[in-house]
């Protein structure tokens, strides 16, 4: 079983909320496209997803890695396909225009040693 100590804030929240309009908008595209094998990818598991906002937010990563059950691999590979997808979303400037600068932001912010060395 995954656990974390790390709680996602009420912010992140509030911004998935905002953005179930546009999960659902892919959602449907990729099943008409016959792509439904993608959807699972839009899931956001907010018990990781705590873990994702103390690393962005500054907190070591030994501070992470003591407060969850997942292992280094695990947690790396977790920040690292969050690093890529919010990469991948700094090129939405005429789909998503208002995720742009958000996802740069976050992406800096995620920018940092071990993941940094990860993701090229």
């Amino acid at each position: 079983s995954i656990w974390s100590s790390f709680q996602v804030s009420d912010a992140v929240v509030a911004a998935l909320e905002e953005l179930e309009p546009v999960m659902e908008a892919i959602y449907n595209a990729q099943t008409a496209a016959g792509q439904a094998r993608w959807n699972e990818h839009l899931a956001v598991d907010l018990r990781l997803a705590g873990l994702v906002e103390a690393w962005a937010g500054g907190a070591s990563w030994q501070e992470v890695m003591a407060d969850t059950s997942l292992d280094d691999g695990d947690m790396a590979r977790l920040m690292a396909r969050t690093a890529d997808m919010l990469k991948q979303m700094t090129f939405l400037d005429e789909q998503l225009p208002y995720l742009t600068g958000p996802a740069r932001a976050a992406l800096r912010a995620m920018d940092r040693k071990p993941i940094s060395d990860l993701v090229a």
